[in-house]
C-alpha cells in the first residue's frame, strides 16, 4: 500500500530523518513511536509531503508520490492531528463535509456520508451535526477530526499524536472508537504516539525510532519478547514488559472445565484482564463466561504465569 524509501530530511545541521524506510501493507495499522526529538512526525509528513524530503521517496500503490499534486495528494490521505484542527465557525457538518465538498461530491451525497461517519464514530447527527466546535468535548472535537479525515473514504489515514490531549478515560474510549473504524473502513493507517501502551492496543506493526531511524520494526509481541537493543527495552520498560505481553494474548485458549467461584469475565478477555482480576479477587481462579454470559469454565494462575513467559 505504501512504501517508504531511504527517506533522509534535515534542518539545519540536524538529521531529523537519516534514511528510512518502511512497508505498510493494505489495511495494516503502524505505528511510530519515540521519545520527542526522534524524527516521528517529521517522517509521517514526509508521507503526504507536508514537508518535502531531501531525500528518497514515498510510493503510494506503486506510484511515487512526487509525480501527484501536493492538494491532490492530502486529499487522498486523511490527516489527523492532536488539537484535530477544525475551522471554528463552521458546524460540524460543514467541517466533516469539507473533503467531499473540495472533491466535487453532490449535496445529497456528502449529507448522507457525513451522517454516515458521524455513526460511525458514536456522534448522533441529530444531536452534534449543527454544534460548533466549542460546544464539544475534547473527546467530541477529536472524533469530529477523525470523522473529517475519512469522510471522503480514503485509502490512507496519517494521525499525528491523535489522542494526546486526552484525559485517560475518554482517550482509552477514543481507541476503541478508531479500531470499530478500522475493522468497518479497511483504512491502511500510520499513526504516531509516544506511547508504547498505545501503540501495542491498536497496531499490527510498530516501528520504533531513535535519532531519526528506524531500530526496530516488528509485531507488538516481537517488541515485548524480542527489543532490538537497549533503547526499545527502555521504551517498554522492564517492570512493566510481562503486562503488556499478557495484554496481547487471549485468554480463551487457557479455558479449563475446571469450576471457579467469583464474577466471571468474557472469554474474549486477555490474559492482562485474568490477572487483573485474580489479584484484585485474590483468587488464583478465574471464571469464564461465553457470549450470553453462560460460566463456560476457569482459568488458573499458573497457565496464566507459563503462557506470558517469551519464547
Amino acid at each position: 500500500m505504501i512504501e517508504i524509501r531511504n527517506l533522509t530530511k534535515s534542518f539545519g545541521d540536524m538529521r531529523a530523518v537519516d534514511d528510512v524506510s518502511l512497508t505498510l501493507e493494505r489495511g495494516s495499522i503502524t505505528a511510530i513511536v519515540g521519545t520527542s526529538g526522534s524524527g516521528k512526525s517529521t517522517l509521517l509528513r514526509m508521507v503526504n509531503r507536508l514537508v518535502e524530503p531531501d531525500g528518497g521517496e514515498v510510493l503510494l500503490n506503486g506510484q511515487s508520490t512526487r509525480s501527484v499534486p501536493q492538494a491532490a495528494l492530502c486529499r487522498q490521505m486523511g490527516y489527523v492531528i492532536q488539537d484535530h484542527g477544525l475551522f471554528p465557525h463552521w458546524t460540524v457538518r460543514r467541517n466533516i463535509g469539507t473533503v467531499p465538498q473540495l472533491l466535487g461530491w453532490q449535496r445529497a451525497r456528502i449529507d448522507a456520508r457525513v451522517d454516515e461517519v458521524m455513526r460511525l464514530l458514536q456522534l448522533d447527527p441529530s444531536i452534534f451535526a449543527g454544534r460548533y466546535p466549542h460546544e464539544l468535548s475534547g473527546g467530541q472535537s477529536q472524533r469530529v477530526g477523525v470523522a473529517r479525515a475519512i469522510a471522503a473514504a480514503p485509502d490512507v489515514l496519517l494521525m499525528d499524536e491523535p489522542f494526546g490531549a486526552l484525559d485517560p478515560v475518554i482517550r482509552a474510549d477514543a481507541q476503541q472508537v478508531l479500531r470499530d473504524v478500522h475493522r468497518a473502513s479497511g483504512t491502511t493507517i500510520l499513526m504516531v504516539t509516544h506511547d508504547m501502551g498505545e501503540a501495542m492496543l491498536l497496531a499490527d506493526r510498530i516501528a520504533v525510532m531513535d535519532a531519526g531511524r528506524i531500530v526496530q520494526c516488528d509485531a507488538p509481541d516481537r517488541i515485548i519478547t524480542h527489543p532490538a537493543n537497549a533503547f526499545v527495552r527502555a521504551l517498554i520498560t522492564e517492570s512493566e514488559r510481562a503486562f503488556r505481553h499478557l495484554a496481547l494474548l487471549p485468554a480463551a485458549p487457557l479455558i479449563t472445565d475446571m469450576p471457579a467461584a467469583g464474577e466471571a469475565l468474557p472469554r474474549n478477555s486477555t490474559l492482562a484482564a485474568v490477572l487483573a482480576a485474580m489479584i484484585w479477587s485474590g483468587r488464583s481462579q478465574v471464571p469464564m463466561a461465553d457470549d450470553t454470559g453462560q460460566v463456560i469454565g476457569s482459568i488458573e494462575l499458573s497457565d496464566v504465569i507459563q503462557a506470558g513467559r517469551p519464547t
